[in-house]
């Protein structure tokens, strides 16, 4: 949750650095043919803030994509890219999604712990414990 509302938080701010330097990169490009005037510096400044801006934009968005569509499988990163089984805890999006935000509107955007109906040790599956197959000793060698 607090991954997915920092990401969240961050896209957010570079977008809003995105549009706040964008009149200084509009009066920067207007000028570009015009060699009577001195090269302004602040919008070269600003123009160079935007481009990072706008690659951190995408680069952030991309990620968030990732971990939203992952929440929604209700997946880890490595159950993702390891057996094409499915996670045995996918609830369905909306379920998955509680389960990780919880059902308190207000809680979903503010970094503050959700209350959540599991106890943190034992979780709803959405299959029997016989299908999930034997689990790993901890201490066994390869």
């Amino acid at each position: 949750k607090f991954f997915i509302q920092f990401l969240s938080y961050a896209v957010l701010l570079c977008v809003y650095v995105l549009l706040s330097s964008l009149h200084r990169v509009i009066a920067g490009m207007s000028s570009v043919g015009d060699y009577t005037r001195p090269v302004d510096t602040a919008s070269l400044q600003c123009m160079i803030m935007a481009l990072i801006a706008l690659s951190f934009t995408g680069g952030v968005l991309f990620l968030l994509a990732y971990h939203i569509k992952l929440v929604r499988k209700n997946m880890t990163t490595l159950e993702d890219w390891g057996d094409d089984r499915g996670s045995p805890y996918d609830l369905g999006p909306r379920d998955n999604f509680y389960a990780v935000f919880g059902h308190d509107r207000l809680r979903w955007f503010l970094p503050l712990p959700s209350a959540l109906p599991d106890d943190g040790v034992t979780y709803r599956s959405s299959v029997s414990a016989p299908e999930l197959g034997p689990l790993r000793d901890a201490d066994a060698h390869v």
